[in-house]
């Protein structure tokens, strides 16, 4: 086994790069607590509901298994009922930092966390036959649509197991294939309320935007590593 300590003693720096897809469970409560009214989509609206993520990212390596990178996401929430239609787009971008708090011959494994902003837009369509449907205070007519927008602040915090297609170096360079798994947060904090993209009228009657997304992911890439003499 290479500990982190011999890890940092032989002074290596690289870094790695990966994409990624995996479940997200989102959990918009407010949001599908205000969806749910008798007025707008009716209450076997879901859009808590595990849906698939993809995006991608990288780290370089530096002193100390210390880890700085970024990393992009996006998903899509889409769910009909009897009323209408909702596709809610979640996408962000984050600032990583991360730490290796174990590492064997050929698996690093690194705690990490993120901060960004994120943008979301929800589309509603109004699929009765006879009545407008409500959304806070926006009326949609039969057959139409409303597009509603948001952003905010957005975090992760997770916890990641690569597996590399070849060892840390202990002299020289090695590089090559790297396969992991990450498991982690999504928490979404809106900055502003919701808003017609249309007229630009923020919404009344409407909750908060908030949302948290436990996920799994698989990510695929490379990377290398060389040994660094001062």
């Amino acid at each position: 086994m290479v500990t982190v300590g011999h890890l940092n003693a032989q002074n290596i720096r690289g870094g790695f790069g990966f994409g990624y897809f995996g479940p997200a469970l989102n959990r918009s409560q407010n949001l599908q607590y205000d969806l749910r009214r008798s007025a707008s989509l009716g209450r076997n609206l879901k859009v808590n509901r595990l849906e698939i993520l993809g995006g991608g990212g990288g780290y370089g390596l530096f002193s100390n298994g210390v880890l700085l990178g970024g990393s992009g996401m996006g998903y899509t929430v889409t769910d009909a009922t009897e009323r209408g239609q909702l596709n809610l787009a979640m996408g962000g971008g984050f600032v990583n930092v991360g730490y290796i708090l174990m590492k064997r011959q050929n698996i690093i494994s690194f705690a990490y966390i993120g901060v960004g902003g994120y943008e979301t837009k929800l589309r509603v369509k109004n699929t009765t036959e006879g009545e407008p449907i409500l959304v806070g205070d926006q009326q949609i007519r039969i057959g139409e649509y409303l597009h509603l927008h948001n952003q905010g602040m957005s975090f992760e915090v997770g916890y990641a197991f690569q597996l590399l297609a070849f060892s840390l170096p202990e002299h020289g360079s090695e590089g090559g294939l790297i396969v992991g798994l990450q498991a982690g947060t999504y928490i979404f904090l809106g900055t502003e309320d919701w808003h017609n993209e249309s007229t630009n009228d923020f919404l009344l009657s409407f909750s908060d935007p908030f949302t948290l997304a436990p996920y799994i992911r698989l990510t695929i890439g490379g990377g290398g590593f060389k040994v660094v003499t001062d």
